[in-house]
């Protein structure tokens, strides 16, 4: 059972329509005259790009390939799986049934950064509360998020293991959580019948053609790399509380991921990292390491002194 808890140039590949007559009118959008840029083959309705199921930690060989078997049943292929049991297990053969191609081409990754190179929009399925943890979205709401968004965009649903779920750290990695409205005192599904409500719900929400012009919306793993560059300029400026960078951190990587920020933009914020860490050199900062660990051990000879103080006045047990 899982317990789900709750910016590289920017490209527009223009069609050769419009470098052939940059001015020459397009008709009608929406009942406005269409802006020059916008053109037949730019706002062509494309096929959506089924999600990537990424599952960490699965335990169960038995659940593995139930998830196999929903997936195939709902036209997804894209399963990867970061550590836990083995796709090759017959348990999982078995109950994936004739669908067992899908274990068949399964990827396996170090790291859930790794599983998520490629991946546009990572939706992680928990609501377990927390003070690092946003409020989770339902299935319909993530579904309709995604219908709403470039038609190209590649999305993944995360999973965690089937005793704990994911990880706060896991869950920061992912841009929203989601999770299935269950009964408050009963909120546990079976891994497989978590993938396939928000498969679902991906399935009946379709998709519109998205942007009409394409855009470079930038990877998971590209933000990945901004939100570390940017804890550590955050830090060395002294924007952050080295003890917990997550509790401010966590709210600037939503409103990144609400932008949909491109390659180009996190080019940008690179840029303004640097600029910060240059600032911070000049100025004779300690490292971001060097920092977090100043603090770390600040913390740890408070605490020894209080427990001292305890134990002189007899309050220590």
């Amino acid at each position: 059972m899982i317990s789900f808890v709750p910016f590289v140039p920017f490209v527009v590949n223009l069609p050769w329509e419009v470098t052939r007559s940059w001015c020459e009118p397009r008709g009608d959008v929406g009942g406005n005259p269409a802006p020059r840029w916008y053109t037949a083959a730019a706002m062509e309705t494309r096929a959506p790009i089924p999600p990537a199921i990424i599952l960490v930690g699965c335990q169960h060989p038995g659940n593995l390939g139930a998830v196999a078997r929903t997936m195939g049943n709902f036209g997804l292929s894209d399963l990867r799986l970061v550590g836990g049991c083995d796709p090759n297990d017959p348990e999982a053969m078995a109950r994936a049934r004739e669908l067992t191609g899908v274990l068949a081409a399964a990827r396996r990754y170090a790291t859930l950064k790794a599983a998520l190179h490629d991946i546009h929009q990572a939706y992680a399925a928990s609501h377990r509360a927390g003070r690092l943890r946003a409020a989770p979205i339902p299935p319909r709401a993530a579904a309709a998020l995604i219908a709403h968004g470039p038609a190209d965009d590649q999305v993944a649903f995360v999973f965690g293991n089937e005793t704990s779920g994911l990880t706060n750290d896991e869950v920061l990695h992912c841009d929203r959580a989601v999770a299935v409205p269950t009964d408050r005192d009963h909120p546990s599904l079976n891994l497989a019948h978590a993938v396939t409500v928000l498969v679902y719900e991906w399935a009946m929400a379709g998709r519109p053609g998205g942007d009409p012009v394409a855009r470079e919306i930038a990877s998971a793993e590209e933000r990945r790399g901004l939100y570390e560059h940017m804890e550590a300029a955050m830090l060395r400026a002294g924007y952050l509380d080295p003890l917990n960078t997550a509790r401010t951190l966590r709210h600037i990587t939503q409103i990144l991921s609400r932008a949909r920020v491109s390659s180009f933009e996190v080019t940008l914020l690179h840029g303004l990292m640097r600029k910060i860490h240059h600032i911070a050199d000049r100025a004779g900062r300690p490292s971001a390491e060097a920092l977090q660990e100043r603090y770390r051990r600040r913390a740890a000879a408070t605490a020894a002194r209080g427990e001292d103080n305890g134990e002189r006045d007899g309050t220590h047990h």
